[in-house]
């Protein structure tokens, strides 16, 4: 039997380039310790040039909850976050805009509105790979 297993050793460094186009990374923004926003955006193909992309909802203990975004073939851009007067957020990026509804753990698409709110900050791509949230500056 060592043969089998030693032909599946040699074969092992054939497929790993297959799996280096697969990627998932995330970033959080967390509103108090218990309140959250998390953006998670995964490659799952290596010949894909769409990137998958998620939002988690989260305000413990009562819920959590993720919803998926339009995928991003390179035009999204940042997402922005903004807290609404009415206590809410809102999240835009170049495919589109989301109001937050953070107790209830609530998200959906909304057309373009002019009263975003105050600026919290982005998700941002890091030139060295990944994503993280860069706060406003002033807050």
């Amino acid at each position: 039997m060592p043969l089998p297993s030693c032909r599946n050793l040699l074969l092992f460094p054939v497929f790993l380039p297959l799996l280096a186009g697969c990627a998932m990374e995330s970033a959080s923004y967390w509103f108090g310790p218990e309140q959250a926003l998390t953006l998670v955006r995964s490659k799952p193909y290596f010949w894909s040039d769409e990137v998958m992309r998620t939002m988690t909802v989260t305000s413990l203990p009562a819920c959590q909850r993720r919803y998926p975004l339009p995928p991003d073939g390179g035009q999204a851009g940042s997402v922005k976050v903004f807290r609404t007067a009415e206590g809410n957020y809102v999240m835009q990026d170049g495919m589109g805009q989301y109001r937050v509804e953070i107790a209830l753990c609530g998200m959906s698409l909304e057309g373009k509105t002019s009263t975003l709110g105050t600026l919290l900050g982005s998700f941002e791509l890091v030139p060295e790979g990944g994503i993280r949230f860069a706060p406003a500056s002033g807050s």
